[in-house]
């Protein structure tokens, strides 16, 4: 588990750096094929597989329709093609008797309007407690594109831009490297995994050895969704939408997180145990109404309650503090990628990725237990002083990479 969370971290600590905040959506299939009956048309995400059916509604991002034979099937946006999903939310605000009606023009959207502002969950003139409680609501549901659409819309523009501009700093070589790094690591995972479960160099206690081994191959699953190749394809980061990536990414590494969590001993709701924390602050939180368009927000930290001044903003109550101070971020952020030289990021990914392959490469070519035994308790050496050290940089106030 150690060359797992090894392999994980540096990883992510890649493609954090240098795609944070860049997301593609999904090419899974649903099966389904066309149906002769006058139903709307829904096609995948791949745009090869297209069935006719009725629209019965959407609850979050699941959809149900109905086949010819009366059939309903449930499916989640994710696995929908954008012009579908956008007749999805087209039709779920229809009123049934014109629903039917309303989408057969609204395949010839652009498939640009799906990076939706969020209007349509927001309604207008929401109350600072209306707008959190919405919040709430779609984050329980597991929408985590509800922290794109609860953005004013031309701070959705800038993100955007930034976005771009970073992209047009990274080339598509550079990300073959990483794919190639990712697929050199899986595989050797893979490969080696009767040693590695097996391996005494790694500080697993032999009451969780039956575990781990159950949870391997899972966990490498979740690994290869969460970092999807997808990333690695520049023509698609530069087309993607935020809105679209963060609802149909979430969706796949939720889906997956929680098949892994099923397999852990944990009592009750897994998921719920994680998200619980995290959820608890905002549950909690009180407001308080200055005006139609100022509020008071309380919200209780390890560390005492926190109160903070909110305003409304283009439909959107955001932070006053922060957003008085975005104009300065965003210029900083501008300015921080501008000085960035492509050469420079594709030089610093080759040697870092040449520090890693060197541990990955040996443990490729080991034939015994005792070879695999000896690299893996170097890497763990090595894990467990780069832990060391990112500790004491934390607690020196250092940021750790991001």
């Amino acid at each position: 588990m150690q060359i797992l969370l090894f392999s994980f971290r540096y990883s992510s600590f890649i493609m954090n750096r240098y795609l944070r905040s860049l997301f593609v959506a999904s090419a899974l299939a649903f099966n389904g094929s066309v149906v002769g009956f006058a139903g709307d048309k829904w096609t995948d995400s791949s745009g090869t597989k297209t069935i006719e059916a009725e629209f019965v509604k959407l609850d979050g991002i699941q959809l149900t329709i109905k086949k010819s034979d009366g059939k309903e099937i449930v499916i989640p946006l994710y696995k929908l093609d954008n012009t579908s999903r956008l007749l999805a939310r087209k039709l779920a605000k229809s009123p049934p008797s014109t629903a039917s009606a309303g989408s057969k023009s609204s395949d010839s959207e652009s498939v640009a309007t799906t990076s939706s502002s969020g209007d349509d969950i927001f309604p207008p003139n929401a109350t600072a407690r209306e707008f959190f409680d919405i919040i709430i609501r779609e984050l329980e549901k597991k929408n985590l594109a509800i922290s794109w659409d609860s953005m004013p819309a031309s701070q959705q523009a800038d993100v955007e831009q930034l976005i771009q501009t970073a992209l047009t700093k990274i080339d598509q070589k550079t990300l073959d490297e990483i794919g190639k790094f990712k697929k050199d690591v899986l595989g050797t995972l893979r490969a080696k995994k009767t040693f590695i479960l097996n391996s005494k160099a790694v500080p697993i206690d032999n009451n969780m050895r039956p575990i781990v081994g159950q949870v391997y191959d899972p966990a490498l699953e979740f690994l290869d969704v969460v970092l999807t190749d997808e990333f690695l394809t520049l023509d698609k980061l530069k087309t993607s939408k935020p809105r679209a990536f963060i609802q149909d990414y979430s969706a796949r590494v939720i889906a997956r997180l929680e098949s892994l969590l099923k397999i852990l001993p944990f009592p009750g709701d897994p998921m719920a145990t994680i998200t619980g924390p995290a959820m608890a602050p905002l549950k909690g939180m009180q407001i308080k109404a200055v005006s139609d368009s100022e509020a008071l927000v309380t919200v209780a930290t390890p560390n005492g309650s926190v109160e903070e001044s909110y305003v409304k903003v283009e439909n959107r109550w955001v932070s006053k503090k922060q957003w008085d101070a975005w104009k300065t971020m965003k210029a900083q952020a501008e300015q921080t990628i501008n000085a960035i030289e492509p050469k420079t990021i594709s030089l610093q990914v080759k040697q870092a990725l040449a520090v890693v392959r060197i541990p990955i490469g040996v443990l490729a070519e080991a034939e015994s237990q005792q070879d695999v035994d000896d690299i893996l308790g170097d890497i763990v050496k090595q894990v467990q002083g780069a832990a060391a050290g990112f500790g004491a940089g934390f607690m020196n106030g250092i940021a750790p990479p991001r």
